[in-house]
Order: structure tokens, then sequence, then C-alpha cells
């Protein structure tokens, strides 16, 4: 509810009162009347001090009402009906946020303002390369991790996985591969359960050789099944079985998996090498500028 029409202290000066309309403020003005000087109580005989009198004294300087045809003045609010004294507006959130960004944007607008926004910028790139902002991301020790981690894969499958799993089932120069029958499973019980190593007979020139495997398995082929033999030409007594296509496979897998993580975390680290060196550009250009800003 608003304040009745009237005169109050203007909002926009002290030492002066302003004629509110029952609606907004005016623009009549008017100072406030000085307050009277206190007289002295005269003393009656015997001590006696005369006493106020008790009724309410009467309204003081009446001031001409004005035409109400005048604007009113924004920005203020009443407390209540029984007030009557207006209260300074504050301001919501949205107006706040807006006199924020204004201030943001009048800053952004001088040199020293360009020369931070560019410091930054390149501190954020920085920070970004060193210890990778977000998630999921990764910074530059992370993808040199990566690059270690995907070399030791290889390296392992190389060295250790191929030449049981891989080059055992290659036929090289001199060599031939056939078709042989397996005719013993030569199976045992160790620490790691079931293992077995086959035996298969084969016919060259009318003649029948035997191969074996050259290492254990917990997957046996059952007697009388067909499998891969790799003789030498020149001697086909000199024979193995060719190992099984699922321990081929684990050779691709471990080598492809460890190949893939290296190249991604290699051009992470191009990536991320890039961001720190042009990063470490921009925010010494931007420092540089703003202490010349400052002067």
């Amino acid at each position: 509810m608003a304040a009745p029409a009237g005169w109050y202290p203007d909002p926009q000066g002290p030492g002066s009162v302003r004629y509110w309309d029952g609606t907004g403020w005016t623009q009549h003005v008017q100072p406030v009347p000085a307050a009277p000087q206190p007289q002295p109580a005269p003393v009656g005989a015997g001590g006696w001090v005369p006493q106020p009198p008790t009724t309410s004294p009467q309204p003081g300087t009446a001031y001409p009402q004005p035409d109400a045809s005048y604007g009113q003045a924004g920005g203020w609010s009443f407390g209540g009906p029984h007030t009557g004294v207006p209260r300074p507006h504050t301001p919501d959130l949205a107006e706040q946020l807006g006199q924020v960004l204004g201030q943001v944007r009048q800053y952004a607008g001088t040199d020293e303002g360009r020369a931070t926004g560019t410091a930054a910028v390149g501190g954020a790139l920085v920070a970004d390369g060193v210890i990778g902002i977000g998630r999921n991301r990764q910074g530059i020790g992370g993808a040199l991790s990566g690059m270690v981690f995907g070399a030791l894969f290889v390296l392992i499958s190389m060295v250790v996985i191929r030449p049981i799993a891989l080059e055992p089932g290659s036929t090289h120069p001199g060599e031939a591969s056939i078709q042989g029958t397996v005719v013993d499973q030569h199976s045992h019980v160790g620490d790691d359960g079931r293992m077995c190593s086959p035996e298969a007979q084969f016919v060259v020139g009318g003649q029948v050789y035997s191969a074996g495997s050259n290492g254990s398995s917990s997957t046996c082929p059952a007697v009388g099944t067909h499998v891969k033999v790799i003789y030498n030409l020149a001697n086909p007594a000199d024979a193995r079985i060719a190992p099984e296509k699922m321990l081929q496979m684990i050779f691709w897998v471990f080598a492809g998996a460890g190949g893939l993580v290296f190249v991604l975390s290699l051009w992470t680290f191009i990536v991320r090498a890039g961001e720190i060196s042009v990063g470490g550009f921009l925010l010494f250009k931007g420092l540089r500028a703003r202490r010349a800003a400052r002067g």
C-alpha cells in the first residue's frame, strides 16, 4: 500500500523535503524549516515549573500543494501504511547481474581489461595443457604416461607373445604346411589345471611323420581331429603343430591395443604441448601489456 500524499524527507538531498503525490515523487522541493529554539521554562515561586499543555500542538508551517501533473521519481517505495517513510529500492538479482556485466564490459573495453583477458586465456590454456581441465581429460603428464603404457604393451607383444603365438604358426622359406591328425594329447595336470601337448601324424611322399606342439595349452584338441602342421621341406621329420587361431588372435589384440593407446596418447601429448606453448605466449604477452597499461 502506497503512502498518502504529503511532504517527506527528500531522498535525493538532505536538508530538504520533497512532495509525494501518492504514487511517485514530484519535482516540488522545500527546505526543511528551522526548528524553534526551546525557551527556558519559567520558575515560579517555591520552585514550581509550569507544565506544557496536554493537547496536541497545531500543525506547523503549511506548504503549498503542488500540481498533480508533475512526473514521478522512480526507485523508491514505502514501508507500509503506518510508516509514511520512503525507503531505498533494493535491486533484485537480475539488476545486480546487469550492473556487474556492465562494469565488466566497461573494464573489458580498456587496455588493461584487454590485457587481463589475454593473460586469462593464456593461463587457462596452460592449465589445460598441464593438468587437463574437464571430465576425462588428460594433461601432458597423463598423455606421456599413456605413451609409455602403450609402448610397453607393444613390447610385451613382440618379445613375449609373438614367439609363442605367432611365429610357430607362420610358414617360413623352406617350409610347407599340411593337414595332420591328432593321435595323442599328452595331457597332464599342473598348477594351472589340465594341460596338454598334442601329437599329430601327417603323410609326405607316402611316409608317415609325427609332429608335436612347441608348448602346452589348456585347450586340448580331441584325438582324431585335424590340425595344421608345418614341416621342413628338406627334412619332413622337423615338423611342428601350428598354434590355435585363438592364441594368434591374442597377440594381435594385445599388440593392437598397445599401438592404439600409444597413438592416441601421442596425439594428446602433441595437442597439450601446443596448448602450453600458445598459452605461455599469451600469458606472458597479457601480463606485459597489463603492466604497461598500469604505467
